[in-house]
């Protein structure tokens, strides 16, 4: 953890409102990391907030005067130096997030691409199901003879659908077997088409809207989408994640360890002392969000 200074500021003269506000958002912040519970996100949030009120406290006339009339000073130099190193750093962090955004997205693609192919695997099979259903079996005699056996012999097997039933019963009749005519099997039936014909009707539209939606997301990623042919395997996919996942690790390693030339421990006064303790909460915070990115080195 960075060195932070436990006293308050003292200023020459009364204390400019933004200076108080400074100075709360930097205990703010030091309760934050002292208690360890915010997010790296939230800290990331409070240290934005932080630079607004740094921005506003530099422009502050007193302040620019001090400057102004210390800039030859160690610590002006010092204090340079060190917003530069933090700039290095910001950036470093922008491009391993951009990095690691990149791979997420790329295994999320590969997902998404398995997802769709088991939805259209089920989708399939969920119409050879209708089409049978609606087919029935195409040896008919079985038919006829389970119709006509069906009661004597009180089979157990799965039930007869209802087009079998009807087809069945409308052999019977042409064979002159049976001059009956169950009109409640032509209804159910009918009501039963009926159904089916709205649910199909239906899924048809929402089939036509997914095929729209795949190609227009196809067009749009056209540039990084890979389309792969047979089976779809993360194991590319997950390779390339570990293997940048390591590249990061070095990053962060190397970049905490800049962090470290960065810090400052000495004391000073008023607005240099400030301009130290902003930097040094700053340098806490980067540590943090670096070493959430990184995870733990033990892997490297």
């Amino acid at each position: 953890m960075a060195n932070y200074h436990t006293r308050s500021f003292s200023f020459p003269s009364k204390s400019h409102p933004v200076a108080d506000q400074l100075s709360e958002q930097l205990c703010r912040l030091r309760s934050s990391q002292a208690a360890s519970t915010p997010s790296v996100t939230s800290r990331l949030t409070d240290l934005k907030d932080l630079y607004k009120s740094v921005d506003e406290f530099l422009q502050l006339p007193q302040n620019q005067k001090i400057i102004s009339q210390t800039y030859s000073e160690h610590w002006v130099e010092e204090v340079i130096n060190g917003s530069l190193r933090l700039l290095d750093i910001c950036s470093t962090s922008q491009e391993v997030l951009v990095q690691s955004k990149e791979q997420i997205q790329d295994i999320q693609s590969v997902l998404r691409r398995n997802m769709l192919k088991d939805v259209q695997a089920i989708t399939a099979d969920v119409f050879k199901s209708l089409l049978s259903y609606i087919g029935g079996s195409q040896k008919s005699s079985w038919f006829f003879s389970k119709l006509v056996h069906q009661k004597a012999e009180k089979e157990t097997a799965a039930p007869i659908s209802k087009f079998e039933a009807v087809d069945a019963t409308l052999e019977l009749i042409c064979q002159k077997k049976t001059a009956n005519v169950d009109m409640s099997q032509i209804v159910q039936l009918e009501t039963e088409v009926q159904e089916i014909d709205e649910v199909v009707e239906c899924l048809f539209r929402h089939l036509v809207k997914a095929r729209v939606t795949l190609l227009n997301w196809i067009r749009w990623r056209l540039t990084t989408l890979v389309l792969c042919s047979g089976e779809l395997n993360m194991t590319n996919e997950i390779a390339q994640y570990q293997r940048t996942r390591k590249t990061i690790k070095k990053i962060v390693k190397k970049c905490l360890k800049d962090i470290k030339e960065v810090e400052i421990t000495n004391e000073a006064d008023t607005t240099e002392s400030l301009l130290k303790d902003v930097k040094a909460v700053t340098v806490d915070v980067f540590k943090s969000l670096l070493a959430y990115i990184g995870g733990s080195q033990k892997s490297n």
